[in-house]
């Protein structure tokens, strides 16, 4: 077995076990009123990144040259990386008119864009760009955990309406921010001067425990929706998940840094009196460039914005089918001034494409097949899943992201759902 199916087998093993939620199911009937679900969820997209990086990660080694190279010349200039891992459990009441759960999780998540210009001056230096300018400016990475306990309901108030509410307290973990607003670096031939233009903002808590019960911040976020059916097996549905903030302590540590550097380098004609000479990296003042101070901070959580439409049908293999469109919202710094550019500021600053998704169910002999094909999200690309589940569904399996069978394997993602029924 090569190295790649050993990636792929201990990502399967560790990460996936997932739970596919009533909101994005809503063709899957209750078999019984009450049910608990374990969840976790792992994925991994990269635009640029392939196995070989994975493999170097998994099994150790040395990043080469050539893996450095390859990751430069992918042949997107805009490096994406967005990274989730979710894991909990979830119980389940349900009646004729309302669906009650509670929801307890532990969300991790990763979202990074860079310009290849960023690689080369880590990978490579400046020695070989004198005389460019390497451009870094739009640089975002965000990584965020925080655990939720989550109240949802769903109530029917009239035959043909269904109600969406939820209210979720967030106890914060870690967070950590680098926005680079603006940031040049011009290298002169031969290395005679140096032109650093650098505008950064970063946001970090205390990063000393990773430990599950450690608190750096609380919050809050809501759900809501409405779901309409025409009487014709056909479902219309709109819901917002996840809106909400979370307000980081005091201690956290709030940095920015907006200044130009110009270095200038010596001619040494005589190295009699070399001593006497002095560089003028020597008057710069560090703290001048970048500062730090102990500060609370508040930012807002991802949020998902969903429009869709569902169609049951009496088939002797085909439940449904449907489409539906998703939207992030995610601004990179937190406000009180509600309005709608933030709201646009939120989707695009999110680095989340709309996603269009169709899909369908079958069923046949006792296994029922979700299937799908969507185009947008974090890469913009074509998205191919698949979830094989037995009659009863006690058990799935499938994952989000065949599409990497065929795309060296930047994307992976796999799914598994155990359930119980009583």
């Amino acid at each position: 077995m090569n190295k790649l199916s050993l990636s792929f087998l201990c990502f399967i093993y560790f990460f996936t076990i997932n739970y596919y939620s009533l909101s994005q199911n809503l063709e899957l009937k209750k078999i019984k009123n009450e049910n608990i679900s374990f969840f976790s969820m792992f994925q991994l997209e990269s635009n640029n990144l392939e196995h070989e990086f994975f493999n170097t990660i998994l099994f150790g080694g040395n990043i080469n040259q050539e893996i450095k190279n390859n990751w430069i010349n992918s042949g997107s200039q805009t490096n994406k990386i967005h990274s989730n891992i979710s894991h909990g459990i979830s119980y389940r009441f349900s009646n004729p008119k309302t669906s009650f759960s509670i929801t307890i999780s532990d969300v991790n998540h990763l979202n990074a864009i860079f310009d290849d210009d960023l690689l080369k001056l880590v990978f490579q230096g400046n020695y070989h760009y004198q005389n460019q300018t390497l451009d870094i400016s739009n640089t975002i990475f965000r990584g965020e955990r925080f655990q939720g306990i989550n109240f949802s309901n769903f109530h029917k108030i009239k035959p043909n309406i269904k109600i969406e509410t939820g209210i979720s307290y967030l106890h914060g973990n870690q967070h950590v921010s680098y926005l680079v607003n603006e940031g040049t670096f011009y290298t002169a031939p031969n290395g005679t001067s140096l032109d650093i233009n650098f505008d950064l903002n970063s946001f970090r808590t205390n990063i000393s425990d990773f430990s599950i019960i450690n608190t750096n911040g609380n919050g809050a976020a809501i759900n809501f929706g409405t779901y309409l059916n025409n009487y014709n097996n056909e479902t219309f549905f709109f819901n917002v998940r996840d809106l909400g903030f979370i307000k980081w302590h005091n201690q956290s540590i709030v940095g920015n840094s907006d200044t130009n550097i110009n270095i200038t380098g010596l001619e040494i004609h005589s190295f009699d009196n070399l001593m006497n000479y002095t560089d003028s990296i020597e008057e710069i003042n560090l703290e001048k460039i970048y500062t730090e101070k102990n500060n609370g901070f508040n930012t807002f959580t991802k949020s998902n914005i969903t429009l869709g439409y569902v169609k049951n049908v009496n088939n002797k293999y085909i439940t449904n089918y449907g489409f539906s469109i998703i939207y992030k919202w995610h601004p990179y710094e937190f406000t009180k001034n509600i309005s709608f550019s933030l709201f646009q500021k939120g989707l695009s600053e999110s680095g989340f494409d709309p996603m269009i998704k169709f899909y369908s169910n079958f069923k046949y002999k006792g296994i029922i097949l979700n299937t799908g094909i969507s185009h947008g999200g974090y890469l913009d690309n074509y998205k191919i899943y698949f979830i094989l589940s037995n009659k009863n569904q006690n058990i799935s399996i499938g994952t989000y992201n065949i599409e990497g069978v065929f795309n060296n394997w930047k994307s992976l993602s796999t799914f598994l759902n155990l359930t119980t029924y009583f």
